[in-house]
Parts: C-alpha cells; sequence; structure tokens
C-alpha cells in the first residue's frame, strides 16, 4: 500500500510540471505562490498542497504518503535535482535529474499527442482556455497515458484546474504573484541524506 501511495504522490507534482513551463514573459506572472487543492468527483476537499513556483524551480509541501507528518518536494532544473523531504524525520533523498528528465518537467503543451479546444471559462479570476489532453509521459522508466481537461491562463504557465477522466481535480487558488525566497529551493542544512526511500521511512 505505501509504495502505490508514494508513488500517487510522486507522480502528481511530476504531472502539473510537466505541463508547466520553464520561463515566462511579456506580462506573465514569473514567480508566485498558491495552494493546490485536490479534490474528489463530488468536489470534497482531500488535501492540500502548498506550492511555491520560479524560473526552473518549484516547492511542493504536502502530507507524508504514511500520513505522519509533512513531505516537501523539490525540484531544480538549474542544478538537474530533485529533493524529497521529510522535516518530522529531519531526513531527505536526492535523486539526479537528467537533462532530458529536466527538460521533461518543464516542457508547455507542445509534446501533447492530442488535444481538443473546449473554449474558454474564468476560473479564480483568471481567463483560461479550456483544453482536453491525451498524453504520453516517460518518468524513472515508467510510460504513462494521462488524459485530463486542464484550464490554463495565458497570464500563468501553469494549469488553473486539472480534471481526470475520473472527476477527481486539482486545482490553484489564493494565487500570490511575487518573487519567492531563494531558501525555499534549498536543500535542508542538518537534516540526514538517505540512500532510498526505505531510508528515509524509517
Amino acid at each position: 500500500m505505501f509504495k502505490r501511495n508514494y508513488l500517487i504522490w510522486l507522480i502528481v507534482p511530476v504531472i502539473v510540471l510537466g505541463l508547466a513551463a520553464l520561463g515566462t514573459s511579456g506580462g506573465k506572472i514569473e514567480e508566485f505562490s498558491a495552494d493546490q487543492v485536490h479534490m474528489d468527483a463530488k468536489g470534497k476537499v482531500k488535501g492540500t498542497t502548498k506550492l511555491y513556483a520560479a524560473p526552473g524551480k518549484m516547492r511542493m509541501e504536502m502530507a507524508s504518503p504514511d500520513g505522519k507528518g509533512r513531505m516537501i518536494n523539490i525540484v531544480r532544473q538549474d542544478e538537474g535535482v530533485l529533493w524529497m523531504i521529510f522535516p518530522e524525520k529531519k531526513a531527505y533523498m536526492e535523486r539526479p535529474i537528467s537533462e532530458s528528465e529536466a527538460e521533461n518537467f518543464m516542457k508547455t503543451f507542445k509534446d501533447t499527442q492530442k488535444e481538443e479546444d473546449l473554449g474558454k471559462e474564468t476560473v479564480n479570476g483568471f481567463k483560461c482556455k479550456k483544453t482536453r489532453i491525451t498524453r504520453t509521459q516517460k518518468f524513472m522508466g515508467r510510460e504513462m497515458t494521462i488524459k485530463m481537461t486542464v484550464w490554463k491562463s495565458e497570464r500563468l504557465d501553469w494549469p488553473i484546474r486539472s480534471q481526470s477522466d475520473n472527476g477527481s481535480t486539482m486545482e490553484l487558488r489564493n494565487i500570490k504573484e511575487g518573487r519567492q525566497k531563494k531558501d525555499l529551493f534549498e536543500a535542508p542544512s542538518g537534516y540526514r541524506k538517505a540512500a532510498n526511500m526505505m531510508e528515509l521511512m524509517r
């Protein structure tokens, strides 16, 4: 059960990152924080992830897969590294990201295999293009086919809302534009570095 839940919690940020862009320009929001709210098919909130983003950098704070604390994922494209941090255990795991993986994390919708325009809607104050996408993505040797409906604003290179086939939804709320503190995207000092996830969870 742990392995299955761990993969779900790890893949969710990857899916979001795969839809996000590295840089922004022309009046777009470059750096921001937000609450990424996870809801089931009935609209019931199942969890909230705190998100911090800057060009080439991302931090997501969420509940630990084992339900015993918090987990923080930090992706640094510029450093080619992913850090998975467990604050309560004062431990973290470091995983190198290859150049091709880093590019995959930050690429836009250009490589989507299929895209269907569903019109425009306003979500949380952002005018969005609503799109149905089907995409095949490889991560850690696994190939995943992702089918979802995405609401994306021209002002923010990040999905404001995404909904899977089973009706579950992720939505950005409390979006706050502004420069993010550099230490949000740094590995913690004084923490034990684990060799693998099993060691990290002990």
